[in-house]
């Protein structure tokens, strides 16, 4: 089951949830993501997430291109996730 707004309180950014359950893994998720973060031009998302075999999280923040005039953007990213992978079944 899960939950998503693209103009969440009618502010233009994204929030994301939702729930999952299998019979082999269980998984919750959360998303956000804001093109005019505190009414500037820079863009932040967030994201995390976790499970039975693991978690985690993620930042990104910047400024990306605009327009053909703009010359320059950047930004900046981390992520961080401690999961299990399974080999065999």
């Amino acid at each position: 089951i899960g939950l998503a707004d693209s103009n969440f309180l009618g502010g233009g950014q994204r929030l994301e949830a939702e729930y999952s359950q299998d019979e082999s893994r269980e998984s919750i998720s959360a998303f956000f993501d804001d093109a005019r973060f505190l009414d500037s031009y820079n863009r932040l998302s967030t994201f995390y997430f976790t499970r039975n075999d693991g978690e985690g999280y993620g930042l990104s923040y910047g400024r990306p291109f605009r327009s053909t005039v703009e010359r320059s953007s950047w930004s900046f990213s981390g992520r961080q996730s401690d999961t299990v992978g399974r080999l065999f079944q």
